[in-house]
């Protein structure tokens, strides 16, 4: 069923997201964030709404499934059922014209349990059963089969969580080797820069000897992370690199990146889901950029800058949970945006995120209450059978006993 509900919220995501396929980045990015919330959501509002059952199915298929007395069976397919009972009315029909001769009043018997394989004898279906379980590995039941699938879900989860939790020790140590700047042209314009953009918090400044990526992480003591090359960039390259981290540090995007991670290590299953991560870290990175445009900057030499970054230092040692500037896997796309004159670079408005979020809130309460009905058990289907051919053969009339003159008389004219 989770499967069935977090595929529900992506496919309406990826409906959303074409829709709004020509809007501003910053408003594709809200939407993302808000269907990895609803699949975040999903659980708990799984256990708190009520349940509304639909879609009955019917429990086909040999099952094994409990009886009153608290005891298992082997239910026969569909075909075995109607094969057996066709073959339980003959005989019944024939026992029944038989004993009609000789007894004045027919009884019909009906089969002692219901739903069990009539023609088959005990010894056939110990047998049967033996031969099957010869064949099927003691591991491999049918019983197992959710606990197998269980313990898959738990190793991939458990990796992925392992994951999220390394990279943020990655960062703490990045942290704690790296230069603290607290003066200098790098610090005087990340003061200024935060003014400029309104941003509250404060916020550290990092200098690293390694040719790193310029990247921000931290949810409460925000860092932003330069590399030593960095004192030799001019000032419009400097000033490009800072807007677009400080844009980072204002969105909240590292708290983000970590609730992205954390529905991918849980929905790791799903390959929507990975789709979808791929998708808001782009449209992350693109509402930066527009952010960057939007105070001046000329597209072109911003591009320039995004590329001289991107060639210079390395990637391959960034952590879950930092956003860099410019990701190699979809550079390319992102210098045809900044490039591309007719692209909208507005921002959302406190508005468009109360919408969002209470769509969404309905959203999930909408795919939190459906449940799939529980299979029905064979013997409601079977009863039905076994008591209408019975009330049949009760209702049928019996044979009319042959009289012994009819017999004398045939006799003597045979």
């Amino acid at each position: 069923m989770a499967l069935i509900q977090s595929t529900s919220i992506l496919l309406f995501l990826v409906g959303v997201l074409w829709l709004l396929r020509r809007r501003a980045a910053a408003t594709k990015h809200l939407v993302c964030a808000a269907g990895f919330i609803a699949l975040l959501l999903l659980p708990a509002f799984n256990v708190l709404l009520p349940k509304w059952k639909v879609l009955p199915q019917l429990g086909l298929g040999t099952t094994e499934v409990r009886n009153h007395e608290g005891l298992h069976r082997d239910q026969p397919s569909r075909g075995e059922l109607t094969s057996s009972f066709s073959s339980f009315i003959s005989a019944e029909t024939t026992t029944t014209e038989n004993e009609s001769r000789s007894t004045e009043s027919p009884t019909i018997t009906a089969p002692a349990v219901l739903g069990s394989s009539i023609p088959k004898t005990e010894r056939g279906r110990s047998e049967d059963k033996s031969q099957q379980q010869a064949s099927t590995p003691d591991w491999f039941t049918s019983q197992r089969i959710p606990q197998i699938a269980i313990a898959i879900w738990l190793t991939g989860t458990c990796l992925l969580f392992a994951r999220v939790i390394a990279s943020c020790v990655l960062l703490q140590w990045r942290a704690k080797t790296s230069q603290i700047v607290e003066s200098g042209r790098e610090f005087d314009m990340l003061v200024e820069l935060c003014q400029q953009t309104n941003l509250r918090k404060p916020v550290r400044l990092h200098c690293s000897d390694t040719r790193t990526m310029p990247m921000t992480w931290g949810f409460f003591n925000a860092k932003l992370l330069i590399p030593s090359e960095a004192k030799d960039w001019d000032e419009q390259q400097l000033e490009s690199v800072l807007r677009h981290e400080l844009e980072h540090l204002r969105r909240r995007d590292s708290l983000c990146y970590v609730l992205v991670h954390v529905v991918c290590a849980a929905y790791w299953f799903n390959p929507l889901v990975w789709i979808a991560a791929r998708q808001i870290f782009a449209e992350s990175e693109r509402a930066c950029d527009d952010s960057v445009l939007r105070s001046g900057v000329s597209p072109s030499v911003y591009a320039s800058h995004i590329l001289s970054v991107a060639s210079n230092y390395d990637t391959a040692k960034m952590a879950i949970g930092s956003a860099a500037m410019a990701q190699v896997s979809c550079i390319e796309l992102r210098i045809k945006k900044i490039l591309d004159g007719s692209q909208l670079r507005k921002e959302v408005n406190s508005r468009a995120v109360m919408v969002t979020l209470a769509i969404t809130l309905l959203c999930i309460m909408l795919i939190g209450v459906v449940r799939a009905a529980e299979p029905l058990p064979l013997e409601e289907i079977e009863r039905p059978l076994a008591e209408n051919f019975i009330n049949e053969s009760d209702d049928k009339p019996a044979s009319p006993k042959p009289d012994s003159n009819d017999k004398e008389v045939n006799g003597e004219f045979g």
